[in-house]
């Protein structure tokens, strides 16, 4: 392009750069594209979190049944499944806290006898999961029991044994 090709009208030199409407529109397009990845990174670590719940729920039943089948009693709490009061462990230190309630990825899981007061053998169990309040790492509430069937709520409220079953 020459210099005489670039002249407007009146003699002046255009310019050839974006103008300010195009740029914001590029600026508004770039914004949208990254709210939806960030919504999208949010759902994928909830999902997690909750899948992690799950799987971590499924152990530590696991873990209560094998108790049973060798002590024909479930666990007063969860210090008995761990070493080095169970040898082997039936879990790792990891998963037992205080006995009563422990907090991985974002869940609180709490273990508990229905009937805590009741004389003799313990013939049931529930463990309950519930996301840790204040932080992104769930929506839904879950409980198991002796059962193995893992039921859930997205209400703000500990899971019973009343709510529908997880698919």
């Amino acid at each position: 392009m020459t210099l005489r090709s670039l002249r407007g009208r009146h003699g002046i030199v255009q310019s050839m750069g974006f103008p300010l409407f195009a740029a914001l529109l590029v600026a508004a397009a770039i914004a949208t594209l990254g709210c939806l990845v960030l919504i999208q990174v949010l759902r994928a670590w909830i999902t997690t979190h909750e899948e992690f719940s799950l799987a971590a729920m499924r152990q530590l039943t696991k873990a209560c049944q094998l108790y049973f089948v060798t002590n024909q009693d479930f666990p007063d709490d969860l210090r008995h499944l761990a070493f080095p009061m169970a040898a082997p462990p039936y879990v790792e230190q990891s998963y037992v806290g205080d006995g009563v309630t422990v907090v991985r990825q974002g869940y609180q899981f709490t273990y508990a006898h229905p009937h805590p007061d009741h004389p003799g053998k313990r013939s049931t169990f529930q463990i309950l999961a519930d996301p840790v309040p204040g932080r992104v790492t769930g929506k839904r509430h879950f409980y198991i029991d002796h059962t193995m069937v893992i039921r859930e709520t997205m209400e703000d409220r500990h899971a019973t044994s009343l709510d529908p079953r997880v698919r």
